[in-house]
């Protein structure tokens, strides 16, 4: 059933199809993490002497993508896909070898938000585990 007239105009900010039959009538809460997690550099002959900021930050991703999805996971069929979404996406280069344990190490999350929960609230659980 077509609920559109062939008269009829509409706006599609972000998507639908070209017959009218989709439109996009609500977005999701958008949030972009940037993860800097701190170490001490080090050589890989000697990791004792060093705190691989990597290994710590894949760890805390680990853990932030397990309780984010747990704990938001509503479902809202008005949107595509129906949940909240929060995926690790870029990582920038820490070290310029093999060799070398990072000190530093910087990643990303994108993370789009069903309106039921207030951004807020997200970010204070981001801290808590942070922590």
């Amino acid at each position: 059933m077509n609920v559109f007239r062939s008269n009829d105009i509409a706006i599609v900010p972000d998507s639908g199809t070209p017959d009218g039959a989709k439109i996009e009538v609500a977005e999701k809460s958008i949030l972009w993490l940037k993860i800097t997690t701190k170490g001490r550099q080090g050589h890989g002959s000697t990791p004792e002497r060093a705190l691989n900021a990597h290994r710590v930050g894949l760890r805390l991703a680990l853990e932030l993508d397990d309780y984010l999805h747990s704990k938001y996971s509503a479902i809202d069929r008005l949107f595509e896909p129906p949940t909240s979404t929060f995926e690790p996406t870029k990582h920038e280069l820490n070290v310029d070898n093999v060799n070398t344990i990072p000190g530093v190490d910087v990643q990303y999350f994108d993370c789009r938000i069903l309106p039921c929960y207030p951004i807020s609230d997200v970010l204070v659980d981001i801290d808590l585990i942070r922590q």
